[in-house]
């Protein structure tokens, strides 16, 4: 039974085709006797597999018989390749969609050219949302190409979108198996707060930022 649902018969369905194919020719009555589907959904399970083309039914009373088994056997056979050839079609699509996460930790030199990459990279847009706007940064974000949005208690003079925002403070809080992440201005507060991958990797981006300090 299990392998006739495998083709998408429900399991009425292959209850009374498994009763036909052992039985020959059946009424009604006695295909609920047989398959043990109750009598009241006899009629419409066999209306859908004669909608399938799996059974056929005749003379009064009706009684109803399903095709040779070497045309099952071919019926079956067909939709069997034409689910193969789906998959073969449509999984390298899902797989060639799929985005892979990637992170990488950068430190010095190395962490300001990965950063003015992405920027000149960006198609879309960037966001900045922190609590002092260096020098450093703001050059950087002189040779983007898209629309660049900046929330900063020190926005200057800026080409950019820009919007001064003052007592704002943001950080990561460690908390065993979590991280938050949170940004405060005065009494208001955002938090965001994840475990699992999410919360390791600010537990190694923040380890590998106090191992370096220590380091120096």
């Amino acid at each position: 039974m299990c392998a006739l649902r495998s083709f998408g018969l429900g399991e009425y369905e292959a209850r009374i085709l498994i009763a036909l194919i052992a039985e020959g020719e059946l009424t009604a009555k006695e295909i609920a006797e047989l398959s043990a589907v109750p009598r009241t959904s006899v009629y419409e399970v066999v209306r859908g597999l004669m909608a399938k083309g799996l059974v056929q039914g005749s003379g009064k009373p009706m009684k109803f018989k399903t095709l040779p088994s070497d045309e099952l056997m071919r019926l079956f056979s067909r939709k069997l390749r034409e689910n193969i050839e789906f998959l073969k079609r449509e999984l390298p699509r899902v797989e060639s969609s799929r985005r892979e996460e990637v992170v990488n930790i950068y430190t010095g030199e190395v962490a300001l050219n990965a950063l003015k990459e992405a920027i000149e990279a960006a198609k879309r847009e960037i966001i900045v949302a922190t609590s002092y706007l260096n020098t450093t940064i703001k050059e950087l974000l002189a040779s983007a190409d898209c629309r660049v949005k900046i929330m900063a208690p020190n926005v200057g003079n800026l080409k950019f979108d820009v919007r001064g925002i003052e007592g704002v403070c943001h950080g990561m809080i460690l908390i065993d198996d979590e991280a938050a992440i949170y940004l405060q201005q005065r009494e208001n507060m955002w938090l965001m707060m994840g475990s699992g991958n999410f919360a390791r990797f600010y537990r190694e981006f923040l380890e590998a930022f106090i191992k370096q300090k220590s380091e120096d």
